[in-house]
Parts: C-alpha cells; structure tokens; sequence
C-alpha cells in the first residue's frame, strides 16, 4: 500500500478545520474556493476537504432541526430587540419589517405545532 505524505491530523486539528469550513460555508464561499483553501492550509486531497465538509454539513443540520419551539422563540426575541432598537432611532421601515418577520416565524412555528 501506499504511504501517506502527511501525518493524520489530531481530533483538535479536525475540530479547527471543521470550524473553518464552516465559517466558509456560513459565509458563502463558493466550492471552489473551499477545496482550494483546504488544500493550501492543510494539504489535504479533495476526498478529505469532503470529510471535513460533511461534518460541517451534518453540525448544520444538528442546529437547523433542534427544538422548533426554542429556535422560533430565540429567533422572535431577537427581532423584538431589532424593532424597539428600530424604533428608538425612529427607522420606521426598519422595524415594520422586523414586526413582519416576528409575524411570520410565529406563523411557521405555530402552523407546525401539533393541534391540541
């Protein structure tokens, strides 16, 4: 078999890397970008950037799909904070749309609660 170039990274290096990755995703970087980094910082193939990749994708989803109900209230009370600061700098528009948005992550949530 074949003898690898470079040493396995350590469980903190794979941690910093996901997170990095994340960050490039967070950010919208495009795939290109991401492997072309990937393999200068860290010079690592295509196959591994896709392991660091997917475990950044599955952190992602970990947060995405946690509990609805505290995601929505979290979510409401940020935009609560976004229309009073809106408003006391008298930016009208500014906190009409964060009331809609308060509107309508209220509506997500409570059209997908279970009926009682």
């Amino acid at each position: 078999m074949g003898q690898h170039n470079h040493p396995r990274c350590t469980k903190a290096d794979l941690e910093a890397r996901v997170t990095i990755v994340l960050k490039w995703i967070s950010e919208g970087k495009p795939r290109p970008f991401m492997l072309r980094e990937a393999a200068e910082l860290w010079q690592v193939s295509t196959r591994q950037f896709e392991t660091y990749h997917a475990k950044a994708a599955a952190e992602i989803k970990q947060y995405i799909n946690r509990e609805r109900a505290d995601y929505a209230a979290e979510h409401i009370f940020k935009l609560e904070s976004l229309a009073a600061a809106a408003t006391a700098a008298q930016q009208y528009s500014a906190a009409a749309a964060a009331l809609g948005m308060i509107a309508k992550v209220a509506c997500l949530h409570w059209s997908q609660s279970p009926r009682h």
